[in-house]
């Protein structure tokens, strides 16, 4: 059941971070998307502060 909770959490940031993502910086590439819909939770959550400072796309997953 944990399992289960952990991995919905996991879609639905990857969800709403991609549709943040687009509202910033324009349509997302494929590699991109399959990027989110693999992350981990911690991963997603880092990438979404970094999109307040980012100047572009590549800048939110640089070191990542």
């Amino acid at each position: 059941m944990q399992k289960g909770e952990q991995k919905g959490m996991q879609k639905g940031e990857a969800t709403l971070l991609q549709s943040l993502l687009a509202r910033r910086f324009g349509a997302l590439p494929d590699a991109i998307r399959a990027r989110l819909a693999n992350a981990t939770v911690e991963q997603l959550e880092s990438w979404a502060l970094k999109i307040l400072d980012a100047k572009s796309l590549d800048e939110v997953f640089d070191g990542d």
